[in-house]
C-alpha cells in the first residue's frame, strides 16, 4: 500500500550484496531479457487482440518487463479474463501497472484530475513472465495458451468462472498439447 508521496530506496545489506554481485552478469541478463522480448513478439504476432509492446529502439533498456496489451474486442477476452486463464495454467502473469498511480491514496487525496488514457491503458496491459528462468520453450507454451484462449474465447466466456480468480481447465477437461508448430 502506498501511504504517502515519495521514494523509499532503502535495501538491506544482504540485498545490496546480491545486487553488487549480479552486476557482473547484467549484460547477459539484459541479453536474455531482450531475446525473450523478441520471442514473445514473434510468438504473439498471430494472436488476435494480443500485442507485445515494443521498446524504442533508440533507447537503452533492460527489457525487465514484457508488456502485452489485450484488446478485448479482438481477443474476445478482457485482460483480466486472459490473466485468469494464464494463472489457471500456472503462468504468473500480472496486472503490474494497476491501478494507475493517480488512483492510489496519496495522489487521489490530492484531487488529481481524471486521467482517461491512463485508466484505459491500465485496464489492458498485462506483464508476462521473463528473465533468466524463462526459456524459449516456456514462451512458446505461454503464447500457445493465449492463442487457445483467444480461439476459444466464446466458450470460455460462457464459463463465467474465468471472470473470477479461480483455477479451471483451459477449455475442457481434455489436455491440450503445446506444440511449436501450432499457429
Amino acid at each position: 500500500c502506498v501511504a504517502s508521496i515519495g521514494t523509499n530506496g532503502k535495501m538491506s545489506e544482504v540485498s545490496a550484496a546480491i545486487g553488487l554481485t549480479s552486476l557482473e552478469h547484467a549484460d547477459r541478463i539484459i541479453e536474455i531479457n531482450a531475446e525473450n522480448q523478441g520471442q514473445y513478439q514473434t510468438e504473439c504476432e498471430s494472436i488476435p487482440g494480443v500485442t507485445i509492446r515494443q521498446f524504442n529502439a533508440g533507447q537503452r533498456c533492460n527489457f525487465q518487463y514484457v508488456i502485452a496489451e489485450v484488446d478485448e474486442t479482438q481477443a474476445g477476452l478482457s485482460r483480466d479474463e486472459l490473466m485468469n486463464v494464464l494463472r489457471a495454467e500456472n503462468v504468473l502473469a500480472r496486472r503490474y501497472f494497476y491501478p494507475g498511480c493517480h488512483r492510489l491514496t496519496p495522489y487521489e487525496a490530492r484531487g488529481v484530475e481524471s486521467l482517461p488514457w491512463t485508466d484505459a491503458i491500465v485496464q489492458r496491459v498485462l506483464v508476462l513472465p521473463t528473465g533468466i528462468a524463462v526459456d524459449q520453450e516456456d514462451i512458446r507454451a505461454i503464447a500457445q495458451i493465449m492463442r487457445l484462449a483467444t480461439t476459444h474465447a466464446a466458450d470460455l466466456r460462457r464459463r463465467t468462472t474465468i471472470r473470477q480468480e479461480l483455477p479451471l481447465p483451459l477449455v475442457s477437461t481434455q489436455s491440450y498439447p503445446v506444440s511449436a508448430d501450432v499457429h
